[in-house]
C-alpha cells in the first residue's frame, strides 16, 4: 500500500517526537521543586503532540496506526490517562473489545500504583461501553 505524503510526514514527525522526548525533564533530579514547572510543561507538550498525531490517524480511520501511537505514548508516559481512553476507543473500532478491557486494567493499575487514584469517570464510561460491546459480541457469537 502506497503512503500518502501527509501520512509519510506524520510518520517522520512521530519518529522525531519520540527521538526528542526521553521522559520526564530532569528526572534524575527527583522531585526538585525548581524543575517541576518545566517538567510539567515539557510533559504537556509531549502529550499534546502525540494526541494531535494520533488524531490524524483517527481522522484517516487508520485505527491501527492511532493505537500504535497511543501505545508508544504510554510507553513514554504511563500516567497519560487520555492515551488509555483513546486507545480503548481505537481497540473498539478495530473490534478488539477484550484488548480494550486489558487497556483499562493497565490504566487502573498504573494510576493506583503511582498516584493512588482510580481512572476518571470519563475513562470508566468508555470501559463500560466496551464491556457492553464485548457482551453483545459474545451473545451474537453464542446465539447468532
Amino acid at each position: 500500500m502506497r503512503s500518502h505524503p501527509a501520512q509519510s510526514r506524520v510518520h517522520e514527525l512521530t519518529d522525531r517526537l519520540f527521538d526528542i522526548y526521553r521522559g520526564a525533564f530532569m528526572s534524575y533530579e527527583g522531585k526538585t521543586p525548581r524543575y517541576e514547572n518545566a517538567r510539567e510543561a515539557y510533559r504537556n507538550k509531549f502529550i499534546r503532540a502525540v494526541g494531535e498525531l494520533a488524531r490524524f490517524w483517527e481522522g484517516e480511520e487508520r485505527w491501527d496506526e492511532a493505537a500504535r501511537l497511543y501505545r508508544r505514548g504510554l510507553e513514554a508516559d504511563a500516567l497519560a490517562e487520555g492515551f488509555y481512553r483513546r486507545l480503548m476507543l481505537c481497540c473498539g473500532q478495530l473490534g478488539r473489545h477484550a484488548e480494550a478491557v486489558d487497556v483499562y486494567d493497565s490504566c487502573r493499575r498504573a494510576l493506583m500504583a503511582q498516584c493512588e487514584t482510580t481512572p476518571s469517570p470519563e475513562t470508566t464510561a468508555i470501559y463500560r461501553s466496551v464491556v457492553e460491546a464485548l457482551s453483545a459480541t459474545s451473545k451474537v457469537r453464542r446465539y447468532g
